[in-house]
């Protein structure tokens, strides 16, 4: 399994007041941009995605990627 951080849409500039979500993603993490399956290597730096994850275990079931 993998681990993205990621941080939360509409948190502030200031990098002190920032929210962040680590969620693991595994062979079953279904990583798409709407027309085809994205590898996990594009998920760079600055990439805004929508996450489907397990509160829970905090495992990422679906990735959409803009």
């Amino acid at each position: 399994a993998t681990s993205v951080t990621l941080k939360l849409y509409g948190e502030t500039e200031d990098a002190a007041n920032d929210k962040f979500l680590t969620v693991t993603l595994d062979g079953n993490t279904d990583v798409t941009d709407g027309e085809k399956d994205r590898d996990l290597k594009s998920l760079t730096a600055g990439t805004e995605v929508d996450v489907e994850y397990d509160a829970a275990s905090n495992k990422a079931t679906y990735i959409f990627v803009y």
